[in-house]
Formats: C-alpha cells, sequence, structure tokens
C-alpha cells in the first residue's frame, strides 16, 4: 500500500508523449494548444476610430467645422484633414491624415450651414501622437504587433482564445491530440442504465459517470461494457481496449475478492503494476499499470470511490497527455460546523457544500452513497493521524 501523496508523485513523473494533430477552428474549443501563436500583423492594422464622431484637428475645436467627407467601416479616406476641417467617421474606420482626435457625435451640434461646431463641456485632453496617448483613436500596432506571440502553447482553447486565433487568420490551430480511454465495467451484479433490474443486480452508474469525468477532463472516452466476474472474458475485454487506446479505466474487480481478476490480467497482459493499494478512504482498492505508453487505472467498485480517485489521480494523468497542467478548482473556506471522524489511518475525502462562503455537512453514508455527490459542491480532506476539524478552521475545498 502506498499513500496519496507517493501515488500521486507516481503519477506526475511517469513519463507520457504527447502527440499533435490541427483542428478547424469550429473544433477547437477545449482543445489544448500545442504551437505558439505568432501575429501575421499589427493589431489594429491602421489607425481607427473608437466610436462615431469627427475627426479633427485639436486647434480647431473652437470654430465652426466643415464636413470634408463621410467615412464608413471598411473605406478608406480620400481627404486630409486641414485648419477648419473634419471628417464624419463611423467606429472601426481608419482616421484620415491631419486628425489629431474623433470627438464623439454626441458632443456636436451640426448648423444650418452644414458645419459641425463642438459642444463638449471640456476640451479633451492634448493629443500626445508621439506617445500614442488615445482621443477616441485606436492606433496602429496599439494592441499587437507583427512577430508578437499572443499564445502559449499549453493553453486551454476557450471563446476568447478563438476569436484571438480568428483575429490573427489562424484557422487550423494544432492542438493535442485528446488521449483516448476505455471504461470498463466489471461484475455480474450489474445492468446497463436502461434495463430493468433482477433480484441481486443494481444499475451500472460507474460507466456512465466515468465517460462523463473523461468528458470533462478533455479526453475522448469509449465505452466498452460490462466485463463478467469471468477472467478470460476480462482479459478478452482488456484485449480489446489496448489495440484502440491509450488508458484504460476498469472500476470495480481490483480488491481482495474471489472473482477480483483485473489485476492477474493485467500482468498477464504485460502491464507492470506501480500500485494496488492507496491509503485513501473512499477508495483503497486503487491500482494503477502501465505497459510501455498505455496506461490502467483500476478504479473501486463503488461510485464515490470511484468518482473521487478519478478527481485526484486519473485527471492529473490525463492532462498531462493532453498537454496542459491540471488547474483544480480548489477554494479555502472556513468550517461551518465541526467534522470529526472515528479512525485517522488513511487520507479521507468527504463530500460538502458550500453554503454562504462556508463549509457545510451533507447527509453522506459512505463510498455507496452516490446520490451524495449530487447534493455536493466539493469535498475536503483528512489527512492521516487528523481526526478532528473544528468550526471555524480554514479548510481547502476541492470543487466538484
Amino acid at each position: 500500500m502506498v499513500t496519496f501523496e507517493q501515488a500521486y508523485e507516481i503519477i506526475s513523473t511517469i513519463s507520457v508523449c504527447p502527440t499533435r494533430e490541427t483542428t478547424s477552428l469550429r473544433d477547437a474549443l477545449g482543445r489544448v494548444l500545442a504551437q505558439e501563436i505568432i501575429a501575421d500583423a499589427d493589431l489594429p492594422a491602421f489607425d481607427r476610430s473608437a466610436m462615431d464622431g469627427y475627426a479633427c484637428r485639436l486647434a480647431d475645436l473652437d470654430k465652426p467645422l466643415t464636413v470634408l467627407e463621410v467615412i464608413a467601416a471598411g473605406a478608406w479616406p480620400t481627404r486630409e484633414i486641414g485648419a477648419g476641417e473634419c471628417a464624419k467617421i463611423m467606429t472601426g474606420a481608419p482616421t484620415p491624415k491631419g486628425a489629431e482626435l474623433v470627438i464623439m457625435v454626441e458632443d456636436t451640434l451640426v448648423n444650418t450651414d452644414g458645419t459641425v461646431s463642438y459642444t463638449g463641456k471640456a476640451l479633451p485632453h492634448t493629443c500626445d501622437t508621439a506617445h500614442k496617448v488615445p482621443n477616441n483613436i485606436r492606433y496602429c500596432g496599439e494592441d499587437l504587433k507583427a512577430g508578437d506571440c499572443i499564445l502559449g502553447g499549453g493553453q486551454i482553447i476557450n471563446p476568447a482564445i478563438v476569436a484571438s486565433l480568428a483575429t490573427i487568420g489562424c484557422t487550423h490551430p494544432e492542438v493535442f491530440t485528446r488521449p483516448k480511454v476505455a471504461v470498463i465495467s466489471t461484475g455480474n451484479e450489474l445492468v446497463e442504465p436502461g434495463m430493468s433490474l433482477r433480484e441481486g443486480t443494481i444499475r451500472n452508474s460507474n460507466g456512465p459517470q466515468l465517460v462523463a469525468q473523461l468528458l470533462q477532463s478533455g479526453a475522448e472516452p469509449i465505452y466498452m461494457g460490462i466485463a463478467p466476474d469471468d477472467k478470460e472474458a476480462t482479459a478478452a475485454m482488456l484485449q480489446q481496449a489496448m489495440q484502440q487506446v491509450d488508458m484504460i479505466l476498469f472500476s470495480g474487480g481490483v480488491s481482495m475478492g474471489d472473482f477480483d481478476f483485473v489485476p492477474e490480467v493485467l500482468v498477464e497482459a504485460g502491464f507492470e503494476i506501480d500500485f494496488d493499494s492507496v491509503a485513501v478512504q473512499p477508495g483503497k482498492p486503487t491500482l494503477f499499470a502501465h505497459k510501455g505508453a498505455q496506461f490502467c487505472f483500476g478504479l473501486p467498485g463503488n461510485p464515490v470511490s470511484a468518482y473521487i480517485q478519478f478527481e485526484l489521480l486519473v485527471t492529473p494523468l490525463i492532462c498531462r497527455m493532453s498537454g496542459h497542467t491540471i488547474h483544480t478548482k480548489d477554494i479555502l473556506l472556513p468550517l461551518a460546523d465541526d467534522f470529526q471522524r472515528s479512525k485517522a489511518k488513511r487520507h479521507s475525502w468527504i463530500p460538502v457544500a458550500i453554503i454562504n462562503g462556508t463549509i457545510h455537512k451533507i447527509r453522506y453514508n459512505g463510498s455507496g452513497h452516490i446520490s451524495a455527490l449530487a447534493q455536493a459542491d466539493g469535498f475536503i480532506s483528512f489527512p492521516i493521524g487528523i481526526s478532528h476539524l473544528k468550526k471555524g478552521e480554514l479548510t481547502n475545498v476541492r470543487q466538484i
């Protein structure tokens, strides 16, 4: 048996080799960038107006201005602004030569002779073109210069990053390949969720749960079905999975029972078992093995155990295989109650609720009580040797 810290260290240091591929912008959301993104041009590409108004010289704001032309977004100025002159300009349109600022249309009055007068309460601040002090003008290269690195490899692509990629014309970014992960539930007692129960059976919640957790972690799940409590059948499903995926997840079949065949079939398939139990609660019978660059986790059959050990141990490895670092949603909050446990020989995790910024107990009957997780906002930990956490004590919550 290893401690949780030892198990985490093994998983954190084992060698991984992420692969790469290209994807379209349409399919890029949630993928992990595998390249630096370099701006191909200045942004903005030209001096342009930040709002609708009139482009003019600062010195002419106390006199009527003759309108030379109207400049729409997408058009290009044809006249240079001289003394007593302006151009009506729309947001995003290029500012004409000679213009030092754009006065907002709300601060102007169109006179009967067609000239325009500035009606603002105070003159805009002095325009300093040498230092690019903006006066409702966005200057060329103000945001980016051609050749600037705007995004680094290892970032998860979100909608804002999609927009940045589109802005510089990167339509097919290079991303890390999603790891393919097989999910195999084990046990004669299991039936699929859509089937009727017969005596002695339960519905397979671990399969759908692990598939959902894999999708959330950025992996590509392949659900293989239920392996019966039969060594040859379990070995056959393992061999089938090994032909398709980078990682295999078993739920159940990893403890000390007469029908727990997973460790045996893994060894016979050439896997090296790195650990087969962890001093944690829930989740003691958690197994990790590898064969070259292919990995396998044996997770407990109890659903809360499987859920928590996936979050704590499987997710970090999937993140590394996906080319990025795990970013947990941890938050430090005070306890609303005293928390106590009777035994302190294992590192323990307990589901909790967050109410008004404090950590509260929820009804939790142990590792088989999966519906408790649906009421939880996260879970807290008791390190080995700690049996009591006091009300008001600041405690880390791993949010679900």
